[in-house]
């Protein structure tokens, strides 16, 4: 026998027989289930707060991985030094984003998935991983 269920599954209207869709978002970090699924892209395989490279986890803080999500998610287009940072930090300080591309490349090396262009007016950073 099932478990009954609980009122709440009908507060928007759903009756008894609808299936209830869980919800999308984590009650406890909030993190968005829909909006920031999983990507693969070539060997790589990235979450917004991890990575995985050739079928290991590597060692990366959550904003270098959340960086490399941002990247990855934008498919080759250039992302904007801003866009980064509305995305992985509260910070204000553009040298952030500068500084996490830049660890990341020291701890990645030569696998380091990342664009920039420099110059005064630079675009920003690229994912360079074909898909």
């Amino acid at each position: 026998m099932s478990a009954p269920i609980p009122q709440a599954a009908f507060q928007n209207g759903a009756d008894e027989g609808a299936k209830v869709k869980p919800p999308c978002m984590c009650p406890h970090c909030g993190y968005n289930f829909e909006a920031d699924r999983p990507i693969a892209s070539g060997n790589w395989v990235l979450f917004p707060h991890y990575s995985i490279l050739d079928h290991e986890p590597l060692r990366l803080t959550r904003s270098e991985s959340g960086l490399l999500y941002t990247l990855a998610k934008a498919r080759g287009d250039w992302v904007t030094t801003d866009a980064i940072l509305n995305r992985i930090s509260d910070s204000e300080r553009p040298n952030i984003v500068s500084t996490l591309v830049a660890d990341i490349r020291k701890k990645l090396g030569a696998r380091a998935p990342i664009a920039s262009e420099r110059g005064q007016r630079s675009r920003g950073y690229r994912w360079t991983v074909a898909a």
